[in-house]
């Protein structure tokens, strides 16, 4: 198992790709996996790798080859079985069930779209496509595409983490089919720094160090092979070197043991890069060449080198450029084949070093600077000549003052402020902040002192570079912080460090990993804590019923109506700019839809009906359903009377003392769509524990937990949700069953007579297909129901704070139909202050306040982009962009100046409507575009008609809701937008008030 990757970071199925992509979309389909699974590169079937293949020949075939090989050994042999992931005794809710008859992935093809050439396996930071796309369909079609073989490697990583092991045992499974995977590196240069020289390291160990960087897609594993401790690198030129220089005999890399570590490397997408520290860090040479170090094991150490043995290359004498020449010419040719970097170290030079050096005598700057510079300038010399690029550490640069070449490539650690001024001065830099990103530190002091003074001054024993890094320290670094805006492209990546002064062998894993896991993401896919934090926020805030002030709060943090976020690695954004709602409802309709990641959330619920498709399926469910909408159907008023009469007897049960009216009108609305809809109501007024309705609320609630919870919706328990399904689908199979029992001859006379002829029937006449039938009921059962009874309730909420709403309303009553008379469609249309009440109601309380579309192709929306925000935004094909009625419609921006005549836009005050209109787009409480509510006219006669009706026999309505929510409303957005404590209201019957 690879243990290398966190699984405290892991929350979801989405969330097991490790590092998080850039976009990243899933289902929540099954599909099954087995090793019989055929593999395809460039079109041609891929044999299985093998002992006796030729691992030396380095070529993009091969190096797929042994990846796809690795890759299954990983799915089906160090299979995750996820109950970590999930609440306790939940994993069942998640895992399939096992079925031998289920779907299979059987293919997976491999495509490389450009060959590899010499430069691909060992590049220069950013010459090279790491960028992959996977995708697997749910009929169990796997697709890998890459510019690179390089690519194709991180393919298959994140492949191989798609899948988990059955808890039985019994096969190997996905559980969020289909997957559409985009993905590429933010940085190009991905490291570990591995001290392999203070202590030293089998090469299996550096093997499987190699492995770990694979799986976090990290690059490069930059080898601090030789310092003051020890010479481990053998050097056939200078054999004395090792053999004197090593810890003891056998304790070396030979040629071969090199080799293998890079070639081992680059099968698995790395580049080692071996560093040789000097002037500094090099006493170690002393043991074998005396006469070429000043101030080997100088006392006090303290004052000559960073840490003991003391020892540094000499900066003036003739015998040390030879000596480097001979060594490099022996190393470099060695390094060409698999890296186009040599790293020479630089620093930590004690200058004090140089008073001990006869050939220097003198600590003086500017007596170091130009032999420093002329070191240097030898070193990279050669390096050049070889063909390769030198890498050297900040000092270098910032303290010594030395002239580098443009081509030199600069390692900070010390400081943020390090690699803004590495990247002022030009030159391309390596991050890599001590204070986040050594893994050694906080493990005490490790040198030895005596007692007394020595230990007061140690005293508490801390080391050099305490506290620990823990993994969310190492995972809020950002290797860009300070930099800047200009210069950031210089910034070619970062390492993490592990330096081995109290690391071995025996500590190597613990000590890197997981925490070098945080730092690979920050390095692949830029920090994710924000967009987990943004997840938790949203979940959070709805589960509080504050999604408005988290909403609110996102644009005020930007400081514009269009802001956007990286969630998962995916680009989200979120506007409440009229223009740019505009844009995705109508002037640019066909860019925008649903699209399919919507269309597979909701599949379970609303299926393929006219709210969860597009395009071509979306026009044929808006035809068919348009009809039962049209003026002679909404004017007739039977049904409304039949369930209002009901309702008034619930209110009258009340007593003029406190009831739940939102509870009342979700009954009613419920009732009266049932028989508008089916031709038969399941009066649940009459039933107060009526199991569909609870059913229907319930599968809301968790459907709405779903869509929020975004790459975390795998793992959102399901129990009651599909208890939930199974008694909607079980209610209108009744229905179904019924209109199915009639023949198309005896439907096409039903619809000709007109008497008793539903929804249902009309859905009946078009098809026979259950499924298409159920997914329409639903559908138009959720809108009919909540639409009028949210907006009632509100309506209810705002009457009983203002009374004198309530009496204007009545006054009108009075005049246009009296108290007694059922108001006509006519009347309802004629009511003035009735129609302005509605439409306060809904400026402030819009049915569905929140909503989102996809792009479906590559397009723009008219703000969002410049300093300001009011340019044009690019927009790519998949990005989902979620907009707000409810906070555009109460964006005070939007609205006059408050004055005698137009109060407070978030007060609610219907005289507004008289002397104005909102402008186009910046009131859209049916939505807008071709997509408008196709049943606007019904529920706005169904709510006026029901307003109209209490009024006539209840003339005051008294506020019980002080108490429960002290005036500050609980907007709760579970789809749809309704009083999170319900209506707590009194109702008081006039006298002789009969329906």
């Amino acid at each position: 198992m690879k243990l290398f990757i966190p699984l405290l970071f892991f929350t979801s199925s989405a969330l097991a790709v490790w590092p998080a992509p850039v976009t990243f979309a899933s289902g929540n389909a099954v599909l099954w996996i087995k090793e019989d699974i055929t593999v395809t590169y460039n079109s041609n079937n891929l044999p299985a790798a093998s002992a006796s293949d030729d691992v030396t020949q380095l070529c993009g075939k091969n190096i797929v080859k042994q990846a796809v090989s690795r890759t299954l050994s990983t799915i089906f042999k160090q299979g995750l079985v996820p109950w970590k992931l999930v609440a306790r005794h939940e994993l069942p809710e998640i895992e399939p069930a096992i079925s031998y008859g289920g779907t299979y992935i059987k293919t997976l093809a491999i495509t490389q779209t450009t060959k590899d050439d010499e430069n691909t396996l060992k590049p220069l930071d950013g010459t090279v496509d790491e960028s992959y796309n996977l995708t697997i369909t749910t009929d169990g079609t796997a697709t890998i595409d890459a510019v690179s073989s390089v690519g194709v490697l991180h393919g298959l990583e994140t492949f191989s983490q798609l899948f988990y092991q059955h808890s039985t045992g019994n096969g190997v499974y996905t559980n969020i089919a289909p997957v559409s995977i985009a993905d590429a590196p933010k940085f190009a240069h991905r490291g570990l720094n591995m001290d392999i020289n203070r202590n030293w390291y089998p090469v299996a160990d550096i093997l499987r160090t190699i492995d770990a960087l694979s799986y976090n897609k990290f690059n490069r594993l930059h080898l601090h092979i030789t310092d003051a401790q020890s010479w481990p690198i053998e050097i056939p030129a200078l054999p004395e070197l090792s053999d004197k220089g090593s810890y003891n005999p056998g304790l070396t890399y030979s040629p071969a043991d090199i080799q293998q570590i890079q070639t081992y490397a680059i099968y698995r997408g790395v580049e080692v890069i071996l560093e040789m520290d000097m002037p500094g860090h090099t006493s170690s040479i002393a043991l074998a060449y005396p006469e070429l170090i000043t101030a080997y094991n100088a006392q006090p150490w303290s004052n000559y080198c960073a840490e003991p043995p003391c020892g540094s290359l000499k900066l003036n004498d003739p015998a040390v450029p030879e000596f480097l020449e001979k060594l490099f010419d022996d190393i470099l040719p060695r390094v060409k084949p698999y890296s186009p970097y040599f790293h020479t170290g630089g620093d930590e030079v004690n200058a004090n070093a140089y008073l001990l050096d006869p050939t220097v005598n003198s600590n003086d700057s500017t007596v170091l600077q130009p032999l420093i510079q002329n070191f240097t300038d030898r070193n990279h010399d050669q390096i050049r000549a070889a063909g390769l690029t030198p890498i050297v550490w900040e000092e270098i640069l910032l303290n010594y003052n030395i002239t580098l070449g443009d081509d030199v490539l600069v390692q900070s650690w010390l400081s943020d402020q390090s690699v803004a001024n590495i990247t002022a001065a030009g030159h391309k830099a390596i991050a890599g902040n001590y204070n986040y990103w050594y893994l050694d530190c906080g493990k005490g002091q490790w040198l030895n002192f005596g007692n007394g003074a020595s230990f007061d001054t140690y005293y508490p024993f801390k080391d050099y570079c305490d506290p620990f890094k823990n993994w969310r320290l190492v995972y809020s670094y950002d290797p860009l912080a300070g930099v800047a805006a200009e210069n950031a492209h210089l910034v070619v990546g970062g390492e993490v460090h592990i330096w081995s002064e109290q690391t071995d062998p025996i500590s190597l894993d613990n000590t890197v990993w997981p925490r070098a896991s945080a730092a690979g993401e920050v390095l692949w896919s830029g920090r994710q804590d924000a967009s987990l934090d943004f997840i938790y926020r949203a979940i959070s805030n709805n589960a509080k019923h504050k999604n408005y002030d988290f909403w609110c709060s996102l644009f005020a943090a930007e400081k514009s109506s269009t802001v956007e976020n990286y969630i998962g690695g995916l680009r989200v954004l979120f506007t409440c700019d009229p223009e740019n709602i505009k844009a995705i409802l109508a002037t640019q309709f066909s860019d925008y839809g649903k699209g399919e990641p919507f269309h597979e959330e909701w599949s379970d619920f609303l299926g393929d009906s006219i709210f969860t498709t597009d395009l071509d399926q979306w026009h044929t469910s808006r035809q068919l359903i348009r009809p039962q909408f049209i003026k002679d159907r909404v004017s007739d008023l039977d049904t409304f009377e039949r369930h209002v009469k009901i309702l008034i007897e619930e209110v009258r049960k009340g007593q003029g003392a406190e009831i739940d009216i939102s509870d009342l009108f979700f009954r009613y609305t419920l009732d009266a769509a049932t028989d508008f809809l089916l031709g038969r109501s399941v009066n649940s007024l009459g039933s107060p524990k009526q199991e569909f309705a609870e059913a229907f609320g319930e599968v809301q609630r968790i459907q709405n937990m779903i869509v929020r919870a975004g790459p975390f919706k795998a793992f959102v328990p399901r129990r009651t949700f599909n208890a939930g399904l199974k008694i909607i689908n079980s209610f209108v199979s009744t229905f179904i069953d019924d209109a199915l029992r009639l023949s198309p001859t005896e439907l096409s006379s039903k619809s000709k007579s007109e008497e008793g002829y539903t929804f249902l029937h009309a859905l009946a006449s078009f098809t026979r297909d259950r499924k298409i039938l159920r997914d329409q009921l639903v559908a138009v059962l959720l809108a009919g129901r909540d639409t009028t009874a949210c907006t009632l309730s509100w309506t209810f909420y705002e009457l009983a704070r203002h009374p004198e709403i309530v009496e204007k309303l009545r006054q009108e009553i009075i005049e246009r139909v009296g108290l007694d008379r059922q108001p006509s469609y006519e009347d309802l249309k004629g009511m003035k202050f009735l129609q302005n009440t509605i439409n306060e109601t809904l400026r402030l309380y819009p049915v569905v306040p929140f909503n989102v579309r996809l792009a479906l192709k590559d397009t723009t929306l008219p703000h969002g982009g410049g300093p300001d925000g009011l340019s044009p935004i690019g927009i790519l094909k998949d990005t989902p962009i979620g907009y707000s009625s409810l906070v555009m419609q109460r964006r005070p921006d939007l609205y006059p100046a408050s004055s005698p005549t137009f109060s407070n836009p978030l007060v609610f005050d219907p005289e507004r409507w008289y002397h104005w209109q909102p402008k186009p787009w910046q009131y859209i409480p049916f939505n807008g575009g071709p997509r408008i509510c196709i049943g606007q006219q019904f529920a706005l006669t169904e709510m006026g008609y029901t307003i109209v009706r209490l009024l006539q026999v209840f003339d005051k309505v008294e506020n019980w809701m002080a108490r429960v929510d002290g005036g500050d409303p609980c907007l709760k957005s579970e789809i749809v937008l309704q009083p999170g404590q319900g209506v707590r209201i009194g109702m008081l019957e006039r006298t002789g008030g009969k329906v």
